[in-house]
């Protein structure tokens, strides 16, 4: 087996103290390729320095970006360090917008997405998207700048939305990413979504520590759970494992351009 999780934050302080176990447990459950995912510029840093430094047999890409969560710390002395070290990462984010929490104001998310947008336009690489309760607005964000956008613009990390707004992101050229959410037994709308989809428009992510997956479910979460999701893919598509296997692979290496 050969899995690509593309969207773990190894990089948090939650696999401070066990990081080295969970690239040795992920490898050995079928996970070859890994993107550890910034949600600010010092764990992005770290996201780096570790794919930089690690020996094992796993491929490892880090992203830089702000989590809209976060989007207080966006500055000008912030925009600057993304400019100046983007090009040493395979995509920018996670950015995006969340109106569920507002732990940063809905004015703040926006300047930093925006920016995070026009950067990723710039600089020809794909965006990692984090959108909860506010997918109008980002649609609205990439529909308005749609002819500046690359080809495939990115990535809409763990995907939430019906299957109309599917479409709408689909059309614009983007990628869906489905999480451990696929095997919640009240996630329904999220598998009507993954069986439409085209399978080589979709690819599979932990979110870890979030999101673990059934039977896994309130536990932290690894990339060595990533098989549970792709099973349960597999459930529900009509394409054969052998196939699915090697196109979610082809199709994470196309979105991030390696």
């Amino acid at each position: 087996m050969s899995l690509f999780d593309t969207h773990c934050h190894l990089a948090s302080d939650d696999f401070s103290q066990t990081l080295e176990e969970t690239l040795k447990n992920s490898a050995q459950a079928g996970v070859s390729h890994l993107t550890l995912i910034a949600t600010e510029l010092e764990d992005g840093r770290r996201a780096k320095k570790i794919a930089d430094e690690y020996k094992g047999p796993l491929k490892l890409f880090p992203t830089l970006g702000l989590h809209p969560h976060d989007a207080k710390k966006f500055d000008e002395s912030f925009a600057k360090d993304l400019k100046n070290e983007i090009q040493d990462y395979v995509a920018v984010g996670e950015t995006g917008l969340d109106y569920h929490y507002n732990h940063s104001s809905k004015e703040e998310q926006l300047q930093s997405f925006v920016y995070h947008v026009e950067l990723a336009t710039e600089f020809k690489k794909p965006i990692v998207i984090h959108c909860r309760e506010a997918v109008e607005d980002i649609y609205s964000v990439f529909k308005e700048r749609q002819s500046q956008l690359i080809s495939q613009p990115g990535v809409m990390h763990c995907f939430s939305e019906n299957l109309e707004w599917a479409k709408k992101f689909l059309d614009l050229g983007f990628y869906l990413s489905f999480s451990g959410i696929l095997t919640f037994k009240a996630a329904e709308m999220i598998r009507e979504v993954a069986q439409s989809t085209p399978l080589d428009r979709m690819v599979i992510e932990t979110d870890s520590p979030y999101l673990a997956p059934v039977p896994y479910r309130g536990k932290q979460n690894s990339p060595a759970y990533l098989p549970q999701t792709f099973e349960k893919l597999c459930q529900i598509r009509t394409e054969s494992k052998a196939l699915i296997e090697d196109t979610l692979l082809e199709t994470s290496q196309k979105l991030y351009r390696i």
